[in-house]
């Protein structure tokens, strides 16, 4: 009896061992491919911005634009633009080694760029790869502010928003058409006039003879499409 129950605690330790040994396995393998993906990205922008630095791109598929051959070669412009813009910035400007950010996600290395210089560039990197995103993202903006959000508003000018600051950040991940349909659309709504609210009307109310003439606003009128019909 008692060898029996001994093997039955032998075989369910060897489960959860091979459980915690498959779990491992499984997260390790999550782990290489988040880095081999992240290391693709990177080289695919470091590529990009070579061929389009130099011009080798043209008369490679007949394109007549860079966006063109993006998506000629299968590529998202969006995304390339994106990838193409933090390999700039971390490889090419600041000599980051890529196995170094390739686990950060692209839409927060993007929203890093402004606030790389070559002061800081590798304390932000250290801050990337040691918080998940979101307290990573929270810790830079913390510890390097950006020019616009420090300095003082201007006289008659509030400052900007976090909102807005947040969007300046993130021009640099959009390609040329995004960015022109955006300060299109600004443009437009900043110039739109306002709606013109007519006044209440007024009626004169006569007194008798020798009294004061006195105003009286009235209600405001109900359109006719509204009016209740008894």
């Amino acid at each position: 009896m008692d060898f029996s129950w001994h093997e039955a605690q032998a075989a369910r330790q060897a489960a959860a061992d091979d459980h915690d040994t498959a779990a491992q396995e499984a997260y390790r393998m999550l782990q290489a491919n988040r880095m081999r993906i992240g290391l693709s990205r990177l080289s695919i922008g470091f590529h990009l911005a070579h061929l389009k630095d130099s011009g080798a791109w043209k008369g490679r598929t007949g394109s007549q634009s860079f966006h063109r051959f993006m998506i000629e070669e299968g590529l998202e412009p969006k995304a390339a633009v994106q990838y193409m813009a933090v390999a700039r910035a971390y490889l090419i400007e600041h000599n980051i080694d890529p196995k170094r950010i390739a686990l950060a996600s692209m839409r927060l290395l993007s929203a890093c760029i402004p606030r790389l210089s070559a002061e800081n560039a590798q304390e932000i990197v250290d801050l990337l790869g040691s918080l998940p995103a979101a307290e990573a993202r929270h810790a830079i903006e913390e510890r390097f502010p950006l020019a616009s959000e420090a300095a003082e508003p201007q006289a008659g000018r509030p400052a900007l928003s976090r909102s807005a600051n947040k969007i300046l950040g993130e021009l640099d991940g959009m390609s040329f058409d995004e960015r022109r349909d955006l300060y299109r659309i600004l443009h437009i709504r900043a110039h739109e006039p306002a709606r013109h609210v007519p006044p209440p009307l007024e009626v004169v109310s006569a007194q008798p003879e020798g009294g004061a003439t006195s105003v009286v606003p009235s209600a405001p009128r109900t359109p006719d499409h509204l009016r209740l019909v008894a």
